[in-house]
């Protein structure tokens, strides 16, 4: 290489030595050497075309919630004392959940735990318009209920739901979302749904209007809407 080249390259790390602020003796990256790197230099003028518009914060939240959104149904799954989810919690089948023995003062905390996280991220997913993760949490949290599995007979189910705090609670949350975003859950959803009625129905924990005084876990809150004859083909199927 000329010389020239070389005596300027010298002279130049002579007169500005190569280092960032706040970096140890051990180089190791500091607070501040991060930020240097974040902002591309530490003397670089910033300019109003370069802040990141709306468009760009919204790309980035939506692209946290993809990533953490099945780490954190995974925690709720834990609360509500869902055994072994997995990636099957995630996909066709569900996670049963857990004997009734995890009920109690710290079953009900972490049911009531486990209910405010699920709603809140079933808000914030809708308020970003990610429908499609919207729906993939209402499922996991339908799942999560424990209706939907038919590996034990009728009475272990009912002993099993009826004593689990945390399965009720997985059922209040789905109800309240067919409430309040029922035009937002998909056609699977909706199967979901119907799927825990039948399974309330079967066990016998489904009342049927208000006059009905037999006791069940759920009651129809309105007049029934099911004549006599209606409503003993309901409950005999």
């Amino acid at each position: 290489l000329p010389r020239e080249y070389l005596e300027a390259i010298y002279d130049s790390i002579r007169e500005e030595e190569i280092k960032t602020e706040g970096e140890g003796a051990d180089g190791s990256m500091t607070v501040e050497r991060w930020k240097d790197v974040l902002r591309g230099s530490a003397e670089e003028e910033t300019h109003a075309d370069e802040l990141p518009s709306a468009a760009d914060a919204e790309d980035l939240s939506e692209l946290v919630l993809e990533h953490v959104w099945m780490p954190i149904m995974s925690s709720i799954s834990s609360l509500w004392g869902v055994k072994n989810p997995g990636t099957s919690a995630f996909g066709e089948q569900g996670g049963a959940p857990m004997d009734a023995g995890s009920s109690g003062m710290h079953g009900a905390q972490g049911a009531r735990l486990g209910m405010d996280m699920a709603w809140e991220m079933l808000v914030g997913v809708r308020q970003l318009g990610r429908n499609d993760i919207f729906c993939k949490i209402f499922k996991c949290i339908c799942k999560f209920s424990g209706l939907l599995d038919y590996s034990s007979n009728a009475a272990g189910r009912a002993w099993a739901f009826s004593n689990s705090v945390e399965a009720q609670s997985a059922v209040i949350i789905a109800l309240r979302i067919v409430r309040d975003a029922n035009s937002e859950i998909d056609a699977e959803g909706w199967k979901y749904v119907w799927a825990m009625i039948f399974e309330l129905r079967d066990l016998k924990m489904l009342g049927g209007g208000v006059s009905n005084s037999r006791k069940s876990l759920l009651r129809e809150s309105d007049s029934d809407l099911l004549n006599g004859e209606r409503r003993r083909e309901w409950t005999m199927k």
